[in-house]
């Protein structure tokens, strides 16, 4: 069987990568989609790979002509290849796989019509407004357009966490989670959490330190842990200001050293946004990285994607700024003992339950009912 995976971002991207790879035992996988932007995780994932310029704002909103032109391009690639199926990701490619014609798959890896509707916090100049007012007001409209048409004609229907997967079954009856999990073998020689010694120490994978978008807003949450102290807190993201003492700025750290990174040097993983009506839906990369690496999520209580789905004791969740200062002093209190324990049965945890390698009967069911 040959499946055609189309996405608007180029490669690589580990989630479309792993999906390819994961159906390697009953399919031959190809890719259409944007320009590379580095290196694969996984060159062996595509038997071939086509990449276009097309994928633009004007062509992605479907605007004629330049849609047909995007839409033309995918045509001809689909007379090249001649697959069974095609694989969309995201809204997107869900239109054009729509349009198509062909039996395809729906891959919604973070809920497109619901996550443009979050606005940018940093548009302070008139053109950066008016673009922030735009992509609020017409592209969700669009999107929610496109996204009942693409899940009333899809063959089979994916995303990355439960609570999205409930709302998408209001228009389709079988909707499968396939959340963002790394393979076993990425993970299975991790060393294990040793004891530590001195201060504690938190990290943030985070690509802003100042909220950026509305839904990465830490509010007060930098300055409460400065003013309590006793915690390293380490920010792998875009730089922050020279007088935020109590940050360290982190480089981006290397996927093939990541790992072990986390898992050697730290306790803690933050994710310290304040409360946000889309973090229900929400389950990003890092609560599997942060799982593997057995550190102790501390998150806002309505990211119950992430929470409901982890064991109990690797949590601590808040809903507001007393509730996270008295997180930040439940963290302190934890004896050294009790932090390794909780690690490593987390780690443990994660290392059976966290794996792209348990979907494979998912993924084959999914691909089945597009044949």
């Amino acid at each position: 069987m040959k499946i055609l995976h189309i996405s608007h971002e180029g490669l690589p991207d580990p989630r479309v990568e792993r999906l390819a790879m994961l159906a390697r035992g009953f399919s031959k996988s190809y890719f259409f989609g944007s320009m590379r932007r580095g290196t694969p995780l996984y060159e062996e994932a595509f038997e071939e790979t086509y990449h276009s310029k097309a994928f633009r704002t004007l062509n992605n909103l479907g605007i004629p002509p330049f849609y047909q032109r995007l839409k033309k391009e995918a045509e001809d690639v689909v007379d090249k290849i001649q697959p069974d199926i095609v694989y969309a990701h995201n809204v997107i490619s869900g239109k054009i796989a729509y349009d198509l014609g062909i039996p395809y798959v729906y891959d919604d890896h973070e809920y497109w019509s619901r996550q443009t509707m979050i606005k940018r916090m940093k548009a302070k100049s008139l053109p950066a407004r008016m673009k922030n007012s735009a992509r609020y007001f017409i592209v969700p409209r669009i999107y929610r357009k496109w996204e009942r048409q693409i899940l009333r004609s899809a063959a089979s229907i994916v995303t990355v966490s439960e609570a999205i997967a409930r709302e998408h079954r209001r228009h389709i009856a079988t909707c499968e989670v396939i959340p963002n999990f790394p393979f076993k073998s990425e993970v299975g020689n991790l060393a294990k959490p040793s004891l530590h010694s001195g201060p504690l120490k938190s990290i943030c994978l985070a690509r802003d330190y100042e909220g950026f978008l509305e839904h990465r807003f830490p509010g007060r949450h930098r300055e409460m842990i400065e003013e309590e102290g006793g915690i390293i807190v380490d920010w792998v993201g875009r730089k922050p200001p020279e007088h935020w003492k109590w940050i360290r700025h982190r480089d981006w750290i290397h996927p093939s050293v990541l790992m072990d990174v986390l898992t050697n040097e730290y306790q803690f993983g933050l994710i310290p946004w304040t409360d946000f009506w889309y973090h229900r839906y929400s389950f990003p990369n890092k609560a599997a990285t942060y799982s593997h690496a057995g550190l102790i999520f501390v998150l806002n209580r309505d990211f119950v994607s992430i929470i409901n789905f982890l064991p109990k004791g690797s949590c601590l969740t808040y809903g507001n700024e007393r509730e996270f200062l008295e997180t930040i002093r439940t963290m302190k209190k934890m004896s050294p003992e009790e932090i390794l324990e909780r690690r490593i049965y987390l780690q443990d945890w994660a290392g059976q339950n966290m794996l792209m390698d348990n979907y494979v009967g998912t993924l084959r069911e999914v691909i089945s009912r597009a044949q």
